[in-house]
């Protein structure tokens, strides 16, 4: 038994989790509580086929699954296209020792050949030339490009980048607890992963969604949410449910693409209708400026993150919301700026919904004068 090899058993049959123990013992499962509670215990017991530690005598060691198993050496077009990051400028010089090399593959066998290295990024040429390694202080971002001949694809190969493993739930205890709020639709579980994997400590919610706990958001229970996690999601943010947090983080979208896309997720079955646009309409229609106003007016510290920045940049924005826990909250992230380089390269996460057109021109002219007045009242709180 070895934890690669219990990946790949659990990850070809589909599994959410691989978990080991005993040294010897793989066990695949579609959630966490099929293991254990959510407590840690130390997992000292070595695994019986090679380096690392496989559980414990009584210790379940629980890993989440996130690239799916692809037999053999097949990889389709499609699948390789979809790993695309880019274009870069700058790549490793043949003395760094940190990447691996191979000449004469084309893109998608260099992304096989580097994930048998265990290696996130594959870097190809035009010449065919293949490298594997990882983001870092050279290859990066900011070196990201419009593509040409002269400069090289990179692509995110089936493997993790393990520094951005390691993420867990703060020890029971009274911490100064931050909200993250926002419209729905505005791009709040997507900011959770980046969150999540920048500083290490899993995000919480107020409202114990089973898919998304399902899916590795290990402290979306409440009970977990209040008292272990770095935020916590409250979209319904009234005066007296603020007083139970100390800050706030309020992420602001234009509100007319904020409501089509809280629509679209409400009406995930495609039949947009303009009466169901009204409906939804009259329901939430208040929500976005009460926000707002209710996080503004509190008395409390609190940070804006405007949606266009998050897409734009989110990197900076995710940077800029860490220095804002830092200041508020008891964390610390280890090793940070590695975390960040990890995240460059899985920035969209699993749930970063892609943007959606209506077919119908859903707001009517009374709903505009609403949506323009609220606008107008946001503009002169902030």
């Amino acid at each position: 038994m070895t934890l690669k090899l219990c990946f790949s058993f659990c990850s070809c049959r589909s599994a959410n989790y691989a978990a080991l123990t005993s040294g010897d013992t793989c066990i695949c499962g579609q959630e966490v509580t099929q293991f254990a509670q959510l407590q840690y215990t130390k997992c000292q017991t070595p695994c019986s086929g090679g380096t690392g530690t496989c559980g414990g005598g009584d210790a379940v060691q629980v890993f989440r699954i996130v690239s799916p198993c692809f037999q053999g050496r097949n990889l389709s077009n499609n699948v390789a296209t979809s790993r695309f990051l880019g274009c870069f400028r700058s790549v490793p010089d043949s003395s760094d020792d940190n990447y691996t090399r191979r000449e004469n593959l084309i893109f998608h066998e260099c992304i096989l050949f580097c994930d048998m290295q265990n290696l996130p990024l594959a870097i190809i040429n035009n010449k065919s030339e293949c490298m594997c390694g990882r983001f870092n202080k050279r290859l990066n971002l900011t070196n990201k490009v419009s593509c040409d001949q002269t400069h090289v694809k990179v692509y995110r190969t089936l493997s993790e980048d393990a520094r951005c493993d390691n993420i867990r739930l703060l020890p029971p205890a009274n911490y100064n607890q931050t909200v993250l709020t926002s419209f729905p639709g505005s791009g709040n579980t997507w900011t959770r992963h980046l969150l999540e994997r920048a500083t290490g400590i899993y995000t919480g919610s107020v409202y114990g969604d089973k898919s998304l706990y399902k899916s590795g958001f290990l402290a979306e229970l409440p009970e977990i949410s209040k008292v272990r996690s770095v935020v916590v999601k409250d979209h319904m943010l009234d005066k007296n449910t603020m007083t139970s947090y100390q800050s706030a983080i309020l992420i602001i979208r234009n509100p007319y693409d904020a409501m089509i896309a809280d629509f679209n997720r409400f009406a995930s079955d495609g039949h947009h209708t303009a009466s169901k646009f009204d409906d939804h309409f009259k329901r939430i229609s208040y929500v976005w400026f009460n926000l707002i106003r209710n996080v503004v007016t509190s008395g409390k510290p609190f940070i804006i993150i405007e949606f266009g920045e998050l897409v734009n940049d989110p990197i900076a924005a995710t940077l800029k919301m860490v220095e804002f826990l830092q200041k508020h909250t008891v964390i610390s992230p280890d090793h940070l700026q590695q975390r960040i380089l990890c995240l460059s390269q899985q920035l969209n996460g699993e749930h970063k919904r892609k943007k959606r057109k209506l077919t119908i021109n859903p707001f009517t002219k009374l709903m505009k004068e609403k949506v323009n007045h609220d606008v107008g009242e946001a503009k002169e709180i902030l």
